[in-house]
């Protein structure tokens, strides 16, 4: 049997023909719920380099602003 349909559960390896089909179908959302985590996680991440990003940007296009008034 191949190491593909083997699943570690808890601290018991278990075939995945073996597993009732409702546990095979639960595994298979659990991997598609992880997949999801990291996909949310990575567009977390993205959006929060771009706040700040925008951040930053919006900082420098007021700055010679303040000096321009504190020139006056």
């Amino acid at each position: 049997m191949s190491e593909v349909n083997k699943i570690i559960i808890g601290e018991e390896e278990y075939s995945m023909p073996d597993l009732p089909v409702q546990t095979q179908a639960d595994i298979a959302r659990l991997h598609e719920l992880r997949l999801n985590a990291t996909r949310l996680q990575r567009e977390l991440n993205e959006t929060i380099g771009l706040i700040q990003m925008y951040d930053a940007g919006i900082q420098n296009s007021v700055k010679p602003v303040e000096q321009e008034a504190e020139a006056s």
